[in-house]
């Protein structure tokens, strides 16, 4: 029954995160953003920083040429808080597969898979915390993934990282806690 349980519990999760990427990719085809039109996400400092950070960190991945000091920081400056902040992601990885002036596209795409994966862990979670197999755990993990709160970070997309963690770190409190609790009596 346990493997069956696991199998049945990750079926939901995904399905959650295709149904949180299909209504993404909706949305942004309504709206005709990258990658189905013209328009892109480069608005407030998706626009005015983040593009420029992208493009930089895969010039530097490309070129084997990291800098931990930058003259394009105003007299310049250590780049490595920038890098640590801005960059470490490891989705950020992604962004190597597009070249420099597709990087919007790169970017919208991006913010569809992190929120995508919102709904995953949101869905796992949620199964694991009210111990059940239900398909409406889904729906409560879409909905998150796409709630408000995410949709007015998704400019700040290393936010977004936090939000695929939250759930998971969540669901570590949880087990520390019955742990405890177990222990105790």
């Amino acid at each position: 029954m346990w493997p069956n349980y696991q199998t049945r519990r990750w079926q939901v999760a995904v399905t959650a995160g295709l149904l949180s990427l299909a209504i993404m990719g909706i949305v942004f085809a309504i709206w005709g953003i990258t990658p189905f039109g013209n328009h892109n996400l480069l608005i407030s400092d998706m626009g005015g920083q983040y593009l420029s950070f992208f493009t930089a960190y895969r010039h530097a991945i490309l070129t084997h040429s990291f800098q931990l000091y930058s003259f394009s920081q105003s007299l310049g400056g250590n780049a490595l808080p920038t890098i640590a902040y801005y960059l470490l992601s490891p989705f950020n990885i992604l962004m190597l597969l597009f070249p420099a002036a597709n990087l919007p596209t790169g970017l919208s795409l991006l913010i569809m898979l992190k929120i995508s994966l919102i709904a995953v862990t949101m869905t796992a979670f949620l199964q694991t915390h009210f111990q059940t197999k239900r398909w409406s755990t889904a729906i409560f993990g879409v909905a998150f993934s796409l709630s408000g709160f995410v949709a007015l970070n998704y400019f700040t997309i290393m936010w977004l990282d936090a939000l695929i963690w939250l759930p998971l770190v969540i669901q570590g409190l949880d087990h520390l806690i019955a742990t405890r609790v177990r222990l105790k009596t």
